[in-house]
């Protein structure tokens, strides 16, 4: 179901839209330093505040870790926003998750959590990048034939 919500958006997109984020790399950039870094940090301060046994205050860090993308890029999308800007950070964000996610909990967590580095990339690719760009190359073949 995610592959198939994000071709839809994807084949909503025109090459000229990433352009126009590729223009503005400062919004990129922005975006993906705030994701790993604010929310991270606020999952690792609730645990603080609220003083969650271990195992929660684990659970909570790794999801202020993970990258959020597709609420995002369907709000983006409903809202009429830039959801060119939207898919291109979910993107990035995404395939720096494998490698910053455990970063980040080996330092607030205190844990290191093993991955597959190449399995997960592929996995996410699978998800996120392949329907994305298939989407768009749809659009670009073919979108003017199927309104």
């Amino acid at each position: 179901m995610l592959q198939l919500i994000m071709f839809g958006m994807g084949s909503t997109m025109k090459m000229g839209d990433f352009a126009e984020v590729l223009r503005s790399p400062k919004a990129v950039v922005l975006g993906v330093f705030f994701q790993f870094t604010i929310m991270p940090f606020v999952g690792w301060g609730l645990t603080k505040v609220f003083q969650f046994p271990a195992e929660i205050a684990a659970g909570i860090i790794l999801v202020g870790c993970m990258p959020c993308g597709l609420a995002s890029n369907v709000m983006s999308y409903l809202a009429k926003a830039n959801v060119a800007l939207s898919l291109t950070l979910t993107s990035i964000a995404t395939l720096l998750a494998p490698l910053l996610t455990p970063l980040l909990m080996k330092n607030l967590a205190g844990q290191l959590i093993e991955i597959d580095l190449w399995a997960m990339v592929w996995e996410i690719s699978k998800l996120i990048i392949i329907p994305i760009a298939v989407g768009v190359l749809y659009n670009r073949l073919l979108g003017s034939r199927f309104p």
